[in-house]
C-alpha cells in the first residue's frame, strides 16, 4: 500500500485552512470554495482548528466524565466503545459535547451557503445532508466512540449500507450522506497513532469509466486483473480537526490506537 502521513495537508499538498471560528456559530467562512470542490472532487476534505482549545479542552472533560457509560460494540474488525448523544438543536450550549453535536449538523447548510456565494454547484452529498439536517421532524443525535484498548482499530468501510434500514426514519444507515468528524484528542502524540486511514478516490466519472472498462475485459475473457496499489491518507485524530467525507464513496478505517482516542461523528 501507498500511505501518506497527512501531517497537516490535505489532498496533492493543499494545505487545511485553519479556522479561530468557534463551533456555537459554525461561520459560513469556515469553509472556503476550495474545500467545496476538494468535498467533490476528492470525496472528503479535512480542516484544522476548528474548535477553540479551551472549547476543545471542556468537550474532553466531558467525554473523559462519560468514559465509563460507553458501550464496547463487540463487532469483528472494530474495537470502539460507543454511545448515542441527542443533541439538542434548539439549545445548542446545553453542554460541551451538545454544542461539537449542533456544530457538527450545521455543516451541510454551511457547505452549500458557500457553494452559492462562489456560485459554483454544492457537493451532491452534501445538498442530501442539507435536506436531513433541516427536517425537524428527526430527532438529531451524535456517536461519541472511544478507542481505549492497546491496539484498538476499526477495519475500512463505508458509513453508508443501502440495505441497512435498521432504525427509525432519520437515523438509518441507509440514509446516510455526509460524515462530519470531530476529534478532541488533547495531548495528542504521532507515537499514539489511530490514524483515520481514508482511501482516495477517484471523481465519480472516472471511477464508472474504469468500471465499464473491468466489465469490458472480463467479458472479453481477459485473465489479467487490474492491480493497482490502493493509495490511503493516513489522518491524525488532532484536537479540534474536522474531517468531512461523502458517506456513500469514501472507504475509511482507523489504524491501531495505543491511547485513548475520542472522536464524535454525526451522519446527515
Amino acid at each position: 500500500d501507498d500511505g501518506v502521513d497527512d501531517g497537516s495537508r490535505g489532498v496533492d499538498g493543499v494545505k487545511n485552512r485553519k479556522s479561530s471560528g468557534t463551533p456555537t456559530t459554525a461561520q459560513t467562512w469556515l469553509f472556503s470554495s476550495e474545500h467545496v470542490e476538494q468535498l467533490e472532487a476528492f470525496g472528503f476534505v479535512v480542516l484544522d482548528d476548528v474548535v477553540p482549545e479551551q472549547a476543545v479542552r471542556q468537550m474532553y472533560e466531558q467525554c473523559e466524565s462519560l468514559a465509563d457509560k460507553l458501550f464496547p460494540v463487540n463487532q469483528e474488525g472494530r474495537d470502539d466503545d460507543l454511545a448515542s448523544i441527542k443533541i439538542d438543536i434548539e439549545n445548542p450550549t446545553a453542554s460541551p459535547l451538545n454544542v461539537a453535536g449542533t456544530f457538527l449538523w450545521s455543516l451541510p447548510r454551511k457547505l452549500c451557503e458557500v457553494s452559492s456565494s462562489s456560485s459554483i454547484s454544492p457537493p451532491k452529498c452534501a445538498l442530501a445532508a442539507r435536506e436531513r439536517a433541516e427536517n425537524t421532524a428527526y430527532p438529531k443525535f451524535a456517536q461519541l466512540a472511544k478507542y481505549d484498548k492497546q491496539g484498538a482499530r476499526y477495519d475500512p468501510h463505508v458509513d453508508y449500507d443501502p440495505n441497512n434500514a435498521e432504525g427509525p426514519e432519520g437515523s438509518r444507515i441507509c440514509e446516510r450522506n455526509l460524515t462530519a468528524i470531530l476529534y478532541f484528542n488533547l495531548g495528542y502524540e504521532t507515537e499514539a497513532e489511530g490514524c483515520l486511514r481514508v482511501f482516495l478516490n477517484q471523481k465519480q466519472e472516472e471511477q464508472e469509466e474504469e468500471q465499464e472498462e473491468d466489465k469490458e475485459a472480463k467479458e472479453r475473457g481477459g485473465e489479467q486483473q487490474q492491480q493497482q496499489q490502493q493509495k490511503f491518507l493516513d489522518i491524525q485524530p488532532l484536537p479540534g480537526r474536522l474531517v468531512l467525507f461523502d458517506s456513500r464513496r469514501i472507504l475509511h478505517g482507523v489504524t491501531p490506537s495505543f491511547k485513548r482516542r475520542w472522536a464524535m461523528t454525526v451522519w446527515s
